[in-house]
């Protein structure tokens, strides 16, 4: 029951259905005051809380530069509306009971469609925030012996080799990108005794140089992490805004995405860490260091210093990347082009064209305190157009509908590749919601793991 999908199926279904009856029950009224006069009262509030709401949020409050969906303002619209409707009402207990639980259903069902737009939660489990299947305590995956150590550990291993792989939604194989030079594959081949399926975790990363403080990072190590001659890749991700690091392995299908390659892959697959960038899910530092908090420093410093010191992977710059959805996609091209040396490689999964709180204006004032010159310096694009950068290759994606941000992808590409970046762009199915992040992070997979030298 916890993996019971939400998202689509009968039980996506039943619960629009649901919904619907339950309106149905408080809308239907044989008086004809009733319709005269209360259902449209209702409706009229609903309607009107929708469009405030909209206001509101778009063009005053700006907590975020995506505008809303109209799922969200209709959800909200629909469940004032039945509030309405149960309030106006005959006065009596028994009506009010049953007219109370309507209202519950109907917004419960609001809530699942807007749920269903976005693909955040996909099963039960997920939803009330329980550990995933392949979940493990931090203190139960293999460490390196000594601080900052990177040497591989010993063969044993807190996952045991009998557990079989569970079934993946995603497919084992994805289309193939186009390829530049990479090097070599060094990560040998897993030893037999070697577990039939990853582990993921969490731990919270210091900010010890930044001062950032953070949520607890997650963390997926695949099956053959602690199990070959040579430490894997490194990709760290971040979610968007607003947003959590569980996002990637929610909406994300992180978990899955990496689960499914590593099968295909006799269980290689570069190891995942999705850190923090905002520090509570409406902050936005714009992944830079500034008034709402060190998160460039975190992201550049602390967070790959962390890496090296706890976990076993290999610390060659070459064989990092750091990579996003949204706004993260935005960060992850922030850190690329201002710190090359930490990540060479990057994928930009619907990310802006430039770093924003909603307006340029606003985006200077509030987090760059009024300089001009200070954005500038930092912005991905200025960067891209005064240097180039011949070691650094990227996968910048969007979805064929996204209206807001396709566009700004081409443009990222374009000067990227100008700036001598070698770039793979693509789109995928959808508009700006989590099943377009997913699907794009399973077909950038495989040309990430030619890119790092996991794969040939």
């Amino acid at each position: 029951m916890l993996d019971w999908q939400l998202t689509g199926g009968a039980g996506a279904i039943a619960i629009l259905a649901l919904g619907v009856l339950a309106f149905g029950f408080l809308l239907v009224d044989r008086s004809r005051r009733w319709w005269r006069r209360q259902v449209p009262i209702s409706v009229g509030v609903g309607a009107l809380v929708a469009v405030l709401a909209t206001l509101c949020v778009d063009y005053i409050w700006r907590p975020w530069p995506d505008p809303l969906p109209i799922v969200v303002p209709l959800a909200v619209g629909v469940t004032v509306a039945a509030l309405m409707l149960a309030l106006l009402r005959p006065a009596g207990w028994r009506r009010r009971t049953v007219a109370t639980l309507a209202v519950a259903m109907v917004a419960l069902s609001s809530s699942a469609q807007v749920n269903v737009y976005f693909e955040a939660y996909g099963t039960l489990r997920q939803l009330l925030g329980m550990p995933a299947e392949l979940q493990v305590a931090f203190d139960n995956i293999p460490h390196p012996t000594a601080p900052g150590s990177t040497s591989s550990p010993s063969s044993t291993s807190p996952s045991s080799a009998s557990r079989t792989r569970p079934s993946s939604s995603l497919p084992s194989s994805t289309p193939a990108l186009s390829t530049t030079t990479n090097p070599a594959p060094t990560t040998t081949a897993p030893a037999p005794q070697m577990p039939t399926h990853g582990l993921l975790t969490s731990a919270n990363i210091p900010g010890t140089t930044s001062g950032f403080a953070t949520r607890d990072a997650y963390i997926y190590l695949p099956a053959a992490y602690g199990f070959t001659a040579t430490p894997l890749p490194v990709l760290v991700l971040v979610a968007g805004q607003p947003g959590s690091p569980v996002d990637w392995i929610n909406g994300g299908k992180i978990l899955d995405t990496m689960e499914a390659f590593a099968g295909a892959h006799g269980g290689l697959a570069p190891v995942v860490v999705v850190a923090d960038q905002l520090g509570s899910a409406d902050a936005q530092p714009l992944c830079v260091d500034g008034a709402a908090g060190n998160a460039f420093t975190y992201l550049s410093v602390d967070v790959p210093t962390w890496i090296k010191q706890n976990l076993v992977v290999d610390a060659d710059p070459k064989k990092w990347a750091i990579g996003g959805m949204s706004s993260g996609g935005t960060c992850s091209l922030q850190l690329a082009v201002n710190a090359p040396s930490v990540y060479p490689t990057f994928v930009d999964i619907s990310g802006e064209v430039r770093p924003t709180v909603g307006s340029h204006q606003r985006t200077v004032a509030n987090v760059f305190g009024g300089d001009e010159a200070a954005f500038v310096r930092v912005n991905p694009l200025d960067v891209m157009a005064r240097r180039t950068f011949p070691d650094t290759a990227g996968v910048v994606a969007a979805g064929k509908n996204d209206s807001y941000y396709r566009d700004d992808a081409k443009a990222i590409a374009a000067a990227a590749t100008a700036a001598g970046m070698a770039i793979n762009y693509f789109e995928v199915p959808g508009g700006h919601t989590f099943d377009v992040w997913a699907a794009a992070m399973a077909q950038a997979l495989p040309w990430l793991s030619t890119r790092l030298g996991l794969t040939p």
